[in-house]
């Protein structure tokens, strides 16, 4: 199953959120902290919590959000490797 978002120039987004692994669905639930899905879940219900939080998202214009990420990086601390 796939979610379809309609972005920024009536461009659609298809994401097949089935193809994550069962590892990658746990993390992204751990890390968004998506309700009731412990080590006892399954992967058909982490699967369905996934799909629904990532649906639930708000769109993002690229136009806006790829000269920010331009920006951070540019104006980021450099790493020292001594």
């Amino acid at each position: 199953m796939s979610n379809k978002n309609t972005g920024g120039y009536g461009a659609k987004l298809n994401v097949n959120l089935a193809r994550l692994g069962t590892d990658s669905l746990k993390r992204y639930c751990k890390l968004y902290n998506i309700d009731n899905m412990g080590s006892d879940s399954s992967r058909e219900q982490m699967l369905n919590a996934v799909q629904q939080h990532f649906a639930s998202q708000p769109l993002l214009h690229e136009q806006q959000v790829i000269p920010e990420f331009v920006d951070a990086i540019r104006t980021r601390p450099k790493d020292k490797k001594n």
